[in-house]
C-alpha cells in the first residue's frame, strides 16, 4: 500500500476502501489517509477504523469524520477522541451517531458536548444519553435539549433532569417527550409541571400520566387538563378526579371524558356530575352511564338527558329510570324514545304510573 500515491488513493471507491484489510489500513501514511475521499471513508467498517493509529485519526479532516458510517464510527474508542476535531464530530449525520460507543460519548467533555450540533444531539440513542454525566447534561443548550429524540430522552435519569431549567423543559419536543421515564415524570415539581405546554401534556403516554402523583395532577392548569386525551384520562384515579374543580371537569375534552374509567365516573361528586356539559354527556359510553349513581343522574339537566347517545343510553338501568324526575322522564320520552329498549320503556311507564 505504501507504493500507492495520494492521487491513486484519492480515487478509491467505498467498495475498494471496504475491501482493505486492517493491515492495509494500518500501513497507510497520514498523507494517504488524508487523501481518501469522503465516499471511500464512508465505506470503512468498525474493524478498519479500530485499526487506525492516533496519528492516522488526527489526519482525518472534518469532512472525512462527518462521512463515517455508523459502522465506521463504532470502531472509534474514547482514546481516539482527543485526536478528532469537534467540527468533524459535530457534522456527523444523525443516522450515523448511533455507532459511537457509550464510552466514547461519556469521554466528551462538557465543553465538547456544548459544541455539538443539534443534528449530533438528535442522533443520540438512549444507551448513549444514559452514559452522559449530569455535568455533560448541564452543558447542553436549550436548542440541543429541544433536539433530543424520544430515544435520547429515554436515557436520561432523574439526576440529569435536575439539570434542566424550566426553559429547557418547555423546549422538549412534544414528539419526543414520551421518551422520558416514569421515574423522571414522577420527580417533576409542580413548578416544572406548570411550564409544560398543552401540546407536551397531550403527548405524554398512559404510563407517564399514571406515574404522576395526585399533587402533580392537582398542579395541572385548566389548559393542560383540557389537552388530555382518552388514553391519558384512563390513567386518572379516583383520588385524581376528586381534586378537579367543577370548572376543570367541564373543561375536559369529550375525548377525555370518554376515556375515564367507570371507577372515575362513579367517584364524581354531585357537583362534578352537574358540571358535565351536554357534549360531555353525549360522549359517555354505556359502561360509563351504567356507572353513574342515581345521585349523579339527579343532577343532570334536561339538556344532559337529551344529549345521551344511542349507545350511552343503553347503560341506564331500570332502577336509574325509576329515580328520574318527571321533567327528566318527559325529556327522555321526547328525545330518546327511539333509543330505549323494551325494559327501559317499561321502566319509564312504571315511573309515570308511580308518579
Amino acid at each position: 500500500m505504501d507504493t500507492l500515491t495520494t492521487d491513486q488513493i484519492s480515487v478509491f471507491s467505498s467498495k475498494q476502501a471496504a475491501a482493505l484489510t486492517t493491515d492495509d489500513i494500518a500501513s497507510l501514511s497520514t498523507s494517504q489517509i488524508a487523501a481518501l475521499s469522503t465516499a471511500a471513508v464512508a465505506g470503512l467498517t468498525s474493524s478498519q477504523t479500530d485499526a487506525l493509529s492516533n496519528e492516522q485519526i488526527a489526519a482525518l479532516s472534518a469532512d472525512q469524520i462527518a462521512a463515517l458510517s455508523s459502522s465506521g464510527l463504532a470502531g472509534l474508542t474514547a482514546d481516539d477522541l482527543e485526536h478528532l476535531s469537534v467540527d468533524g464530530l459535530s457534522a456527523i449525520s444523525s443516522s450515523a451517531i448511533a455507532g459511537l460507543s457509550p464510552d466514547f460519548i461519556a469521554a466528551l467533555s462538557p465543553t465538547e458536548i456544548s459544541e455539538m450540533s443539534t443534528t449530533f444531539i438528535a442522533g443520540l440513542t438512549s444507551t448513549q444519553t444514559a452514559a452522559l454525566s449530569p455535568e455533560q447534561v448541564d452543558a447542553m443548550s436549550t436548542d440541543q435539549i429541544a433536539a433530543l429524540s424520544h430515544s435520547g430522552l429515554a436515557g436520561l435519569s432523574v439526576d440529569d433532569l435536575d439539570r434542566f431549567t424550566t426553559t429547557d423543559l418547555a423546549a422538549i419536543n412534544p414528539s419526543s417527550i414520551g421518551g422520558l421515564s416514569t421515574a423522571v415524570i414522577a420527580s417533576l415539581t409542580s413548578g416544572e409541571i406548570g411550564v409544560l405546554s398543552a401540546s407536551q401534556v397531550a403527548a405524554l403516554n398512559y404510563n407517564q400520566i399514571l406515574a404522576m402523583s395526585t399533587s402533580q395532577i392537582d398542579s395541572l392548569s385548566s389548559t393542560q387538563l383540557a389537552a388530555l386525551t382518552a388514553v391519558q384520562a384512563a390513567a386518572l384515579g379516583t383520588d385524581d378526579i376528586a381534586l378537579l374543580s367543577t370548572d376543570e371537569i367541564a373543561g375536559l375534552s369529550t375525548s377525555a371524558i370518554s376515556g375515564l374509567t367507570t371507577f372515575a365516573i362513579s367517584s364524581l361528586t354531585t357537583a362534578q356530575a352537574e358540571a358535565l356539559t351536554p357534549a360531555q354527556v353525549a360522549a359517555l359510553t354505556s359502561a360509563q352511564v351504567a356507572a353513574l349513581s342515581t345521585a349523579e343522574l339527579a343532577t343532570f339537566s334536561l339538556e344532559d338527558i337529551a344529549a345521551f347517545s344511542a349507545t350511552g343510553i343503553a347503560g341506564l338501568s331500570t332502577n336509574d329510570i325509576s329515580t328520574l324526575s318527571s321533567a327528566q322522564l318527559d325529556t327522555l320520552m321526547a328525545s330518546q324514545m327511539g333509543s330505549l329498549n323494551s325494559d327501559q320503556v317499561t321502566a319509564v311507564i312504571n315511573a309515570y304510573l308511580a308518579g
